[in-house]
């Protein structure tokens, strides 16, 4: 799973402390960790008399107030039996900026709790707070802070490496539901459903049904089973094209189209993978690329040498060399394939519908469907 990083840690660690805050942009990440959280401070068994939970999703300053309030009246109430207590404030919404934030009462009650904080809570009584991001300037983070616990669950800043976390965190799910992924099976589930967390541990569950006594997760479980992200899913006509297979192109064009994804962006998506293919083709045949890996898992292993291709790779953005090798060996695979002379037909009958689409010449589900009829209709299924 994708590593917390802790704000602040006091001496006595994370098991013993009074009050801790669980928050990042990674919401899914923080609540689970504080939900195993407090099943830890806070058996199951013990639930009853020790834990008193408090929902601070609230979409008012006053709603917000209130919850504020009653977890304040839970920290103050000894536990049953003089037991310890558990006070679990979970998923807040107002400590970053919205309708809820705002207004007088809010504000006092959130000074209450920074006072209540800040003089300590009673022995045996912890205080667990959950949220998404957080303003660190805030005066209840900062009471956090200094008495207790801050751990984060941050989903990067880059682009370019929230793939790798969401494919770590799969690789982790998958391993936490006794599943081994079969190759590059993390980033296909990736690449299929988004990097949202959430959503990806959903995809886990299901294929862990969905396999059944199996332990072994396959390229052919994740297309059968895992639910394509509305971005993602303009994908499936790319790969449709590539395995130069019509009917699951049309199959898929019509399906994409019925959840409102417009004809022109699913060409400009294409075009960008015929684009994709005619390069790799190219440099296959010049000897600049070449194929490793294993059968069904191809990996794109370059070798460039001389002026000529450092010219046409490098004026490229982005390289294809800095790309994903078992993707670009995924693609070089079916590139091979193709003609040359057909790519750059298909890519110029790509840029044709799209001006056709723009001018309203005809509807865009026609146009888009005579496309791949024209592209496909006398290529061999596979």
């Amino acid at each position: 799973m994708p590593s917390a990083s802790s704000s602040s840690e006091t001496s006595t660690g994370l098991d013993s402390a009074r009050v801790v805050l669980f928050c990042g942009t990674d919401e899914f990440l923080a609540g689970k960790a504080a939900r195993e959280y407090v099943d830890k401070r806070c058996p199951p068994e013990e639930a009853a008399f020790g834990l008193e939970v408090v929902e601070g999703a609230c979409d008012s300053g006053e709603a917000a107030a209130g919850a504020v309030r009653r977890c304040l009246d839970g920290l103050r109430t000894v536990g049953f039996f003089g037991t310890g207590k558990v006070v679990w404030l979970r998923d807040i919404s107002f400590f970053r900026s919205g309708d809820a934030a705002k207004g007088d009462e809010i504000k006092g009650a959130l000074k209450e709790l920074v006072e209540e904080v800040d003089a300590g809570l009673p022995e045996g009584v912890c205080l667990v707070l959950s949220a998404g991001e957080v303003d660190g300037r805030s005066a209840v983070v900062k009471a956090v802070k200094e008495k207790g616990v801050i751990r984060e669950f941050n989903i990067p800043d880059k682009g370019y490496k929230v793939d790798g976390y969401a494919r770590e965190f799969v690789a982790e799910r998958l391993k936490e539901a006794g599943l081994r992924g079969q190759g590059e099976v993390a980033g296909l589930i990736v690449e299929r459903a988004g990097p949202d967390s959430r959503l990806l541990a959903q995809e886990v569950d299901k294929l862990r049904v969905y396999v059944g006594t199996r332990d072994t997760v396959t390229a052919a479980d994740v297309a059968a089973i895992v639910s394509p992200g509305r971005e993602r899913a303009a994908w499936d006509l790319a790969d449709a094209f590539m395995n130069r297979n019509l009917v699951e192109a049309l199959g898929v064009a019509r399906s994409l189209q019925f959840m409102g994804v417009h004809g022109v962006a699913l060409v400009i998506n294409l075009q960008y993978r015929i684009r994709e293919l005619l390069v790799l083709k190219i440099c296959l045949e010049k000897g600049w690329l070449r194929l490793g890996g294993s059968p069904g898992w191809a990996k794109a292993e370059w070798s460039v040498r001389g002026e000529e291709a450092e010219e046409f790779l490098g004026a490229m953005s982005p390289d294809p060399r800095k790309a994903n090798p078992f993707a670009s060996g995924r693609k070089a695979e079916a590139a091979k394939g193709f003609k040359v002379a057909t790519l750059q037909r298909c890519e110029a009958l790509a840029v044709t519908t799209h001006e056709q689409m723009l001018s309203g010449a005809a509807p865009a589900d026609l146009l888009l469907e005579r496309m791949l009829i024209l592209m496909l209709g006398g290529a061999r299924k596979r």
